[in-house]
């Protein structure tokens, strides 16, 4: 009885409420306004928890509406127009790469065709049916990121079998160095054949002609480039030989206008100082901060012989007369000469000489000249040295009055005088007749050292002195008037040596602190 009164007496509490409640079917939706903000407290539905089949139907119908706050409380519809879209993507890739106009109007001409609305463009606001909803946002998506799948489309390439692959070229690099260095090999085939503009030359007598341009530029050095020497035998003349800091000696072929390298010698293991041409072209003679003087067949890279020093090797130069025997000059004030044949060190001359900067033979070739890099209080003294090859001795000692170094010396060809690059920004001038006095009337000024190492050079007819300069520049002096006949900018770095061509008139080689090589012409 309490509990049947108590029933009683809710249902009149319920009657006489101001707002009654509405009844709820059991499988009502209840409908949500989209246009009312989420802040007014929209009534989230109820879960519906009826896992029945025979119900799902009643859920289809056009009054059930997604939630806009819990889209996934039903499960989403997949129509015919996705899977038509499938289908489609699947058949024309160009379809998924390409979310421009035209693809999606052909996309919209095949969705007619299978009896569907046409999908509005992106510009226009239109509302889609539920019934379309994810294959629009898959169109858009592809439209807005096109290039995830052109890259993925991109990196797609046929399948090569694995024979094929490993002896295919893996890169255009590797072609293009295939072809490079098929080319240097072309070339070596030709390394000892005598060019015929050096052939004619040959057989001619002409005089020295002033360089107007540049013909080369060499580049395969990767650092500053010490020294250039146009081979000694003329018949080969057109092969350029070079030393630098990145411990290589290159040879090139300085008459061609390929200009390739024809050969690279990395025998040393530290920065080159110096490379000399030995006997009839066919060996290098180079010497650097590995201690060492090397001897190196130039056609086919190998090491002949190695000569050991104490100290650093900064200098080395070849008898004019006899090629088997050369001098070097080391970091601690000693001077050696050797001999190829028996690769023993045959004489050494001593002397509190400091750094040997650079040695030269004078025209007998029985007497050198050195420099050195010590000044001291006599200023006449030891700066540069003339020795005796056989006895050892040192013939003269005070040829320079100056307290400057003299870090190049170079012997006329003809006349029996040579010259010495001085640190005073001038190219100074001594006679090779005792007592080997500096001629005091004679000067070559305009060029710039700078504390560089800058060399200089005759003409084959002695006629032109050529010398390099710090601001990159290359002086052409007339040797008997010392006047500028000429100024050629070459590099961007000190001009460190310059080389006249032995044969060709006019052609010059210099090379740069900056790793280049020039040839002018």
């Amino acid at each position: 009885m309490d509990a049947l009164q108590a029933y009683h007496s809710s249902d009149s509490e319920e009657e006489n409420s101001p707002c009654p409640m509405p009844s709820r079917s059991q499988n009502a939706v209840e409908k949500v306004d989209e246009s009312l903000p989420s802040s007014l407290g929209a009534k989230l539905p109820l879960p519906n928890l009826d896992f029945d089949s025979s119900k799902r139907h009643k859920e289809n119908s056009k009054e059930s509406r997604l939630h806009p706050l819990l889209p996934w409380s039903r499960p989403p519809k997949r129509s015919k127009t996705h899977h038509v879209h499938r289908q489609l993507c699947h058949q024309n890739p160009a379809l998924v790469v390409n979310g421009d106009e035209v693809a999606r109007t052909s996309f919209e001409k095949s969705l007619s065709s299978a009896k569907c609305l046409t999908l509005p463009t992106a510009s226009s606001g239109a509302l889609l049916p539920q019934s379309r909803d994810r294959t629009y946002h898959a169109m858009s998506e592809i439209a807005r990121h096109p290039d995830v799948s052109s890259k993925r489309l991109s990196v797609a390439q046929p399948y090569i079998p694995k024979r094929l692959r490993q002896s295919s070229p893996k890169s255009s690099r590797d072609l293009h160095s295939m072809q490079t260095e098929a080319a240097q090999e072309k070339l070596k085939e030709t390394m000892y054949v005598t060019q015929p503009m050096i052939a004619y030359q040959l057989e001619r007598h002409t005089t020295s002609k002033l360089p107007k341009h540049r013909t080369l530029r060499l580049l395969s050095h990767t650092g500053p480039v010490t020294h250039v020497r146009w081979c000694s035998a003329s018949q080969f003349s057109h092969l350029l030989l070079s030393s630098s800091m990145d411990e290589t000696v290159r040879i090139w072929n300085g008459i061609s206008k390929v200009g390739g390298c024809l050969q690279t010698l990395n025998c040393h293991r530290g920065a080159v100082k110096d490379a000399q041409w030995g006997e009839g072209g066919r060996c290098v003679l180079s010497c650097g901060f590995d201690k060492t003087a090397r001897l190196c067949d130039a056609e086919s890279g190998k090491e002949l012989q190695i000569f050991d020093h104490s100290s650093y090797v900064s200098c080395a130069k070849t008898k004019p007369d006899d090629p088997s025997v050369f001098i070097t000059g080391t970091y601690n004030s000693s001077i050696f000469c050797w001999d190829i044949r028996t690769g023993n060190r045959e004489h050494e001359y001593r002397g509190k000489l400091g750094q040997i900067l650079d040695v030269e033979f004078l025209p007998d070739c029985q007497e050198f000249a050195s420099s050195c890099d010590v000044v001291s209080r006599d200023s006449a003294n030891k700066t540069i040295m003339v020795w005796d090859l056989r006895t050892t001795a040192a013939v003269s000692n005070q040829l320079y009055h100056e307290k400057y170094t003299c870090p190049c010396l170079r012997a006329h060809p003809s006349d029996r005088v040579f010259v010495a690059q001085s640190t005073a920004n001038y190219i100074a001038l001594f006679s090779t007749v005792r007592p080997y006095k500096l001629n005091k009337f004679k000067r070559y000024e305009g060029h710039q050292l700078e504390g560089y190492h800058i060399g200089c050079d005759f003409s084959p007819d002695g006629a032109l002195l050529v010398s390099g300069s710090s601001d990159g520049k290359v002086y052409i002096y007339d040797n008997h008037t010392a006047r500028i006949l000429k100024t050629l900018q070459c590099h961007s770095g000190p001009c460190t040596e310059v080389a006249w061509h032995p044969v060709l008139p006019g052609v010059m080689a210099s090379c740069s602190w900056d790793g280049t090589v020039d040839v002018w012409q």
